[in-house]
């Protein structure tokens, strides 16, 4: 097609992505409206409407985004003692029990303690009953 010819599609309702003229976007963009152009979604979103966070239409749960009440994609955060988990086989994020002697963690076991509870330390890499 003509580059003409794609100017005249673009006005007429398509959008214009990586050199071609589409009537719809790919997921992982969204269709502006001013410049006519497929354009990528938010950090937080797999696939939107628009260019914020509260645009999205599935939040992006590898990115550790899950679905607020009010719509919005934000960055999950978990209280003390939990920490934040991707759960690929159900497409969300949850929060889940540090090791059981850890105060902050990034992960399950007690090599990823990154904070202890009162009376416990990290020695050698594994976490101990304080002896003093």
């Amino acid at each position: 097609s003509s580059a003409a010819s794609d100017v005249y599609k673009r006005q007429e309702g398509y959008y214009w992505y990586e050199g071609e003229c589409s009537d719809s976007c790919v997921e992982g963009t969204y269709g502006d409206e001013n410049t006519r152009t497929c354009e990528k979604c938010n950090v937080a979103c797999i696939d939107c409407f628009g260019a914020s966070s509260k645009e999205c239409v599935t939040c992006s749960y590898l990115e550790k985004y899950e679905c607020t009440s009010s719509g919005e994609c934000k960055l999950m955060s978990c209280k003390e003692s939990t920490y934040v988990h991707v759960n690929e086989e159900k497409k969300k994020v949850e929060c889940l029990d540090c090791y059981k002697y850890c105060l902050l963690c990034n992960g399950g076991n007690k090599t990823d303690c990154l904070e202890c509870n009162k009376g416990y330390s990290v020695f050698q890499e594994v976490l101990v009953e304080k002896m003093w």
